[in-house]
């Protein structure tokens, strides 16, 4: 009788002592984090700078480049009026900037945020196709057709993070974190 107490005190002890790390998703990407929600990014959450329907600009629909899961994904057009838009667009030496985003905040406590995506890379280059990633205050609202600048530190600034130029077909993406 004395052992069996022993192991379930063990046991016990063990089980206590185990450490969890729980995880928090902010944006789903079975739903409206991975455009599931709509066919629109109003729809799913996310708003788009735009220019005139032959520029370089984001649309959420089933015509890009194959390769992506589910029915629908964020991609760059030059065409937003083909049914769908081709996964197809301009190579310009002025460029085009264009920004998909959302407001997102984190749990207080967090300390560990961990931003995954699934990314499909079939760029011209280093100069002409890039993507970057933004972390600016969600009273920051960008423009068609203008870069974001660093300003500042987070959570009041504009920082950037992960690599200083994704390159792919696509061309500046950024989500808004609230601390």
């Amino acid at each position: 009788m004395r052992n069996v107490t022993r192991i379930m005190g063990l046991a016990l002890f063990l089980f206590q002592a185990i450490t969890f790390n729980a995880q928090t998703t902010i944006i789903s990407p079975t739903g409206d984090g991975g455009f599931e929600t709509g066919a629109t990014f109003a729809l799913n959450g996310w708003t788009a700078t735009t220019g005139t329907a032959t520029q370089n600009q984001w649309v959420c629909s089933t015509g890009a480049t194959t390769g992506f899961s589910g029915s629908n994904c964020a991609y760059v057009t030059n065409n937003t009026a083909g049914t769908p838009p081709p996964h197809t667009y301009t190579i310009s030496p002025n460029g085009r900037v264009s920004h998909i985003y959302r407001n997102i905040t984190i749990p207080s406590g967090e300390t560990v945020i961990i931003l995954n995506f699934n990314w499909i890379g079939v760029g011209e280059g280093t100069t002409t196709d890039r993507m970057r990633i933004w972390l600016v205050p969600t009273s920051f609202t960008p423009t068609y057709g203008t870069q974001i600048s660093a300003t500042g530190s987070a959570p009041t600034g504009n920082v950037q993070v992960g690599l200083t130029k994704f390159f792919d077909n696509i061309i500046v993406t950024f989500i808004n974190f609230v601390p």
